[in-house]
C-alpha cells in the first residue's frame, strides 16, 4: 500500500488503475444575460445623453433671453441725441450766397416753325 501512496503522490495524486472523477458544473450560456444588462447600459447612457441634452438646450434658452434682456435695456439707456456740429467746419465752408430774385415777366407765347420757307436745299458738289 505504501508503494500506491507513493506512486500517487509522484503522478500528482493519480493512481495508475482509478480515474478521477471532475465534479459537474452545469455549462450555461450567459448570453441573454449579457445582453440584458447591455440593454439596460445603453438605456441609462441614452437617458444620460438626453438629460445633459435638456440641460445644454435649457442653458442656451436661459443665455439668449439674458442677452435680449440686456439689449433692450441698452437700447432704452442710449438715446440717441443730435450733436451741435463743431465751429471748425463752419469756418472752412463758404458763406451763403445772397438769393437773387428774378423778374416775373409773363411766358411769351409759342410761334409755330415755318417749314418749307426759307433755304432751299442746293444739290452737293462733287
Amino acid at each position: 500500500m505504501s508503494d500506491i501512496k507513493d506512486d500517487e503522490v509522484a503522478n500528482n495524486g493519480m493512481s495508475h488503475g482509478r480515474i478521477r472523477h471532475v465534479p459537474f458544473y452545469k455549462f450555461q450560456f450567459r448570453c441573454e444575460e449579457r445582453a440584458v444588462k447591455r440593454k439596460e447600459f445603453s438605456f441609462k447612457l441614452k437617458e444620460i445623453f438626453y438629460k445633459k441634452e435638456l440641460e445644454r438646450a435649457m442653458l442656451l434658452t436661459k443665455l439668449k433671453e439674458i442677452e435680449e434682456e440686456e439689449i433692450k435695456m441698452l437700447r432704452k439707456s442710449m438715446v440717441v441725441r443730435a450733436n451741435p456740429v463743431p465751429d471748425f467746419y463752419h469756418r472752412l465752408s463758404p458763406p451763403p450766397s445772397p438769393k437773387v430774385e428774378f423778374n416775373n415777366t409773363p411766358p411769351t407765347t409759342a410761334k409755330s416753325p415755318k417749314l418749307g420757307h426759307g433755304r432751299m436745299s442746293t444739290p452737293a458738289r462733287g
